[in-house]
């Protein structure tokens, strides 16, 4: 028994390294830039809602530095008017960062003059607000969804995203889907490719 599992490490790993010599042969990576600390920074502003058994709305911004044409890191903060069908929680502030996946650019190939971006976003952070029966004071969320920006002038972008919240303070979960719709400001893109 012993013997035939290592004849199948053996089989594995020819099979693993005979793949990469191939891959590395036959196949060239694409270019794509990298951007420098002070190039392709994102500010946004946003105006959402949320519906349950009532449309309420919500206020954000956005901080991002793009690291390349797939990545970028984001800040985010909002303050939303939340409820759901059993509690009230007023409005509460959030504060969290993730990162932004552009979907664009890995299924249809880097582009240097893209006008339009779809990309995911998940992102972590903390909540507060007033106390309430539902989270107190203090809690956290979590989100994920997906975003897509067009162009509407040099580094001006519309924006609309569509995320779905969880926020806990451990002991009660709550779930609600936020939509939002802004613009978006790149700052010192001018010599580098667009989306």
């Amino acid at each position: 028994m012993k013997q035939s599992k290592y004849i199948f490490l053996v089989a594995l790993l020819s099979v693993v390294f005979a793949n990469s010599a191939y891959s590395q042969k036959n196949w060239e990576m694409r270019e794509y830039p990298t951007y420098r600390w002070h190039e392709e920074w994102i500010l946004a502003a946003n105006i959402g809602f949320t519906a349950s058994d009532y449309m309420h709305w919500g206020l954000g911004g956005i901080i991002g530095k793009k690291l390349n044409p797939f990545w970028t890191i984001r800040t985010e903060a909002y303050v939303h008017s939340v409820q759901n069908d059993d509690y009230d929680l007023g409005k509460i502030g959030m504060l969290g960062a993730g990162v932004n996946f552009s979907i664009s650019e890995t299924f249809s190939g880097y582009s240097r003059n893209r006008i339009f971006d779809l990309y995911a976003t998940p992102c972590i952070g903390v909540l507060m607000g007033k106390d309430n029966d539902f989270i107190g004071k203090f809690g956290y969320y979590v989100n994920f969804g997906l975003g897509a920006y067009t162009r509407i002038a040099d580094n001006v972008y519309f924006n609309v995203e569509d995320k779905v919240f969880c926020m806990t303070n451990f002991d009660n979960f709550a779930f609600y889907n936020y939509l939002s719709i802004g613009f978006v400001v790149r700052i010192n893109s001018n010599t580098r490719p667009r989306w």
